[in-house]
């Protein structure tokens, strides 16, 4: 896939198979949950056939602010429902979606080699005044879509520049409300976590193909700062997962399990099976305890998808998960994960009241621990 520049990550959906696959879905399991996130402090969903609607309404919203195939759309924000059906409706529109850093807003635009958007979408209102002052600046004249509470009845669009997706879904010939419906409890099947940003490059695709292929259940928190309260009330059985948050992700939990106190810490060394030669059985139970401790007690496996900018993926990270007995699958493009290399000492020279961070293949339990 080509790349604009280094910050971007292009998708350029031609042939429109995301498209063909989700109008699949939507007629094969109509009913069936597709997407979840936590708005407003209650879980919403969206099954199949409403996100197929979504889109539908978007690329005539698209189509009717002067959207034409060839243009570009930005999406920049984290990823939930609203950005994934805006991303598949500039596809059916013909259009080159691309995932952007929404850290320096200016230099994006202005960098040289950069294709001006047609339509950026951010997530609020504060980040659509934002982009736009640094088009100001900058000279490019685009259109700003936030994903911001506005009633329908008020005083129009917010700005000849500037709408919110609401508004966006107002302009299709048959406009509806937001297919968005209380989530009810076990209903998801397989639910599949994702708390990634657009930062995340090749983030779109991966998320976009595992979903549509797979056809889980994607479930998003409601913003970065509380991922990890929201992750613990989804209670997910999957996550798909940059290296670079799984690095992060790891070195929570990691903390966590320090600061909770001794008894999290003989789970770890049993989950670990650290030389105390536990049974399966109970090396089991223990992983239980710790994954539940965790809030990740659901948790059965973890994809780490491709990142064209990776930073490698920690032998601390790989030990953690390993000892949660979570299967770890690496992605093809994804930072190969390096193998724990594990220090084997005599055994006349071991003795019982030895500690997990001794042995730097348990590196996790590392750095303070007694």
């Amino acid at each position: 896939m080509p790349t604009a520049v280094p910050e971007f990550a292009a998708w350029l959906p031609a042939a429109a198979p995301e498209d063909s696959r989700l109008a699949v879905r939507a007629l094969a399991v109509p009913d069936a949950p597709a997407l979840r996130q936590r708005r407003g402090g209650r879980w919403l969903e969206w099954r199949w056939r409403d996100a197929a609607d979504e889109v539908t309404r978007l690329a005539a919203g698209l189509a009717a602010i002067g959207f034409r195939p060839g243009d570009r759309l930005w999406v920049c924000g984290h990823f939930e429902p609203a950005l994934l059906c805006l991303a598949l409706a500039a596809g059916r529109a013909g259009g080159v979606v691309e995932a952007v850093s929404g850290r320096h807003p200016r230099l994006t635009l202005a960098r040289p080699c950069a294709v001006p958007p047609a339509v950026v979408y951010v997530r609020d209102r504060a980040a659509a005044a934002t982009w736009l002052d640094a088009a100001d600046a900058v000279g490019v004249a685009t259109t700003l879509v936030f994903d911001d509470a506005v009633p329908l009845d008020g005083e129009g669009l917010v700005g000849a520049r500037s709408l919110p997706i609401a508004h966006l879904r107002a302009l299709a010939d048959a406009p509806a409300p937001s297919a968005a419906r209380p989530a009810r409890r076990g209903s998801a099947g397989r639910l599949t976590w994702v708390e990634e940003g657009t930062g995340w490059r090749g983030g779109l695709e991966a998320i976009l193909d595992a979903w549509l292929t797979e056809g889980f259940t994607l479930a998003f928190p409601e913003g970065r700062r509380g991922a990890e309260r929201d992750r613990r009330s989804a209670r997910p059985d999957a996550m798909l997962v940059s290296p670079t948050r799984l690095n992060a992700i790891a070195a929570a939990a990691t903390d966590q399990l320090r600061r909770r106190g001794p008894i999290l810490r003989l789970l770890a060394r049993l989950a670990a099976d650290d030389g105390c030669r536990v049974r399966g059985g109970q090396r089991g139970l223990a992983a239980a305890g710790l994954r539940r401790a965790l809030g990740l007690g659901r948790l059965r496996s973890v994809q780490v998808g491709p990142d064209r900018a990776a930073e490698p993926l920690h032998a601390v990270t790989r030990s953690l998960f390993e000892s949660l007995d979570v299967d770890l699958q690496i992605a093809v493009g994804a930072a190969p994960p390096p193998a724990p290399v594990r220090r084997e000492r005599p055994a006349e020279q071991v003795e019982e009241h030895d500690t997990p961070h001794r042995d730097p293949a348990w590196s996790f339990m590392a750095n303070g621990w007694t």
